[in-house]
């Protein structure tokens, strides 16, 4: 299946961020404006018409005109890092989506100063939070940001962090137990995500992105308080994920009548697809979403690294998830 891009990017920026981390500037060839996004938000980079790999636009708001990603090269992933690292130049014409979000942020209380918002980030996962924060900053509303990384050379964005116009609200937590203050923003050591969680107040919201098993702490804390504004997304697993069903199942489409047999081996989505049901898929990692499909009856086995509990008790993501028993059934 070709993919479709909607809009024509052009690398217009280059910035090294840490050895791992490049930053690029995208924008129209002939100056136009982007279409806009909100904070969280993500876009489909194409490499070819095959292969789609999802950045999160760090910004920059005030540039109508420009996209900013950061992508971070990983030697022993699928490639698509290492090709826009090796192959991305000033002038490379870059096919992408149309911005998309599936890690909104709250604005209901934007700018009124009545609630605060916790942001967290690890690693890489700093992208989408660091453009929160800047909506947040910008709108005056009340927020702090923790940000977990092995040292302050592996910290991307630091450098604006620490000298930007909210780095009083900046916390750096490196794991190699680096204390007191930087130039800016303040320093601790390793983050403790559930003592974090557990100290906020109840409704605060908090957006938190980062690897796995910052992930895994944050979801598990979240189901075992009830807690629901505890919003998350997960970066930088994807390739640890080997989609495909261990036993054969069924999948009945309540709204057509028909059933589709996915074999062992094969994943729901291509197992839908080859007979002629088509659902709308990019990432194939269960990043995305873009395949999410509501289930009306059996036990998924969710393997996508995105959705909240509550998502999860409505949604499956036929790219990687499975079925645990014979049968599932889709709102198809």
């Amino acid at each position: 299946m070709k993919l479709i891009h909607h809009v024509t990017t052009t690398v217009v920026d280059i910035r090294r961020e840490t050895s791992r981390i490049t930053v690029y500037e995208l924008a129209d060839p002939d100056g136009w404006d982007l279409p806009p996004f909100t904070p969280g938000s993500h876009i489909d980079v194409f490499l070819d018409d095959r292969t789609a790999r999802q950045y999160s636009l760090c910004g920059p708001f005030s540039r109508p005109d420009r996209y900013r990603i950061a992508v971070q090269r990983e030697d022993a992933g699928r490639g698509g890092s290492r090709a826009i690292h090796e192959g991305w130049t000033l002038g490379t014409i870059v096919p992408v989506s149309l911005p998309r979000n599936t890690f909104h942020m709250d604005h209901g209380h934007m700018g009124d100063g009545a609630e605060h918002r916790i942001l967290a980030a690890g690693g890489i996962g700093i992208t989408p939070i660091i453009a929160m924060a800047e909506a947040l900053a910008g709108s005056g509303a009340s927020f702090e940001l923790h940000y977990a990384a092995r040292s302050p050379e592996e910290a991307a964005f630091r450098d604006a962090l620490e000298g930007g116009p909210f780095s009083d609200r900046v916390t750096f937590h490196y794991s190699e137990g680096q204390h007191g203050k930087g130039h800016g923003g303040k320093r601790a050591g390793r983050l403790d995500l559930s003592g974090l969680l557990a100290a906020a107040a109840p409704g605060t919201h908090t957006y938190i992105c980062g690897p796995k098993p910052m992930i895994d702490e944050a979801r598990d804390f979240a189901e075992a308080t009830g807690r629901d504004d505890i919003h998350l997304e997960q970066f930088g697993t994807h390739a640890t994920i080997t989609p495909g069903a261990e036993t054969a199942y069924t999948v009945d489409l309540a709204r057509s009548g028909g059933s589709v047999e996915v074999a062992v081996g094969q994943t729901m989505l291509e197992a839908l697809r080859q007979a002629g049901v088509e659902i709308a898929a990019s990432c194939h990692a269960g990043v995305c979403t873009s395949c999410k499909t509501r289930y009306l009856a059996g036990s998924p086995l969710h393997k996508d690294l995105v959705m909240s509990p509550a998502d999860r008790r409505e949604f499956v993501t036929p790219c990687v998830s499975e079925v645990m028993g014979a049968r599932i059934v889709l709102d198809l």
